[in-house]
């Protein structure tokens, strides 16, 4: 505690969603769908390893819509497996709180 770390996690937090928030707004302007559900894709995995589980859900959920709608089905396979591994992760981080 004393050197700060659980700060520091909250700030990398913060910073992993306004970049994955950037991009998305990024990938709107060019109004191509795909590209955002690859970026929420990825948002998603981010979401699942800083233990945002809830969250990292309701972004995936996005982007399967999205996959479904232009068949992506390469992304589908990768979702099923992510969606997988946040509800059931084999690896829990310890969180001596």
């Amino acid at each position: 505690m004393s050197l700060g770390i659980m700060e520091r996690a909250v700030v990398e937090k913060g910073l992993c969603k306004g970049a994955f928030v950037y991009a998305k707004s990024i990938a709107a302007q060019f109004k191509d769908e795909r590209e955002i559900a690859y970026v929420l894709w990825n948002f998603s995995n981010a979401l699942g390893f800083i233990e945002e589980a809830d969250e990292a859900l309701m972004v995936l959920k996005e982007a399967i819509d999205i996959a479904k709608k232009y068949r992506m089905n390469d992304l589908l396979g990768n979702v099923g497996r992510l969606e997988k591994l946040i509800k059931e992760p084999k690896i829990r981080l310890v969180n001596n709180e």
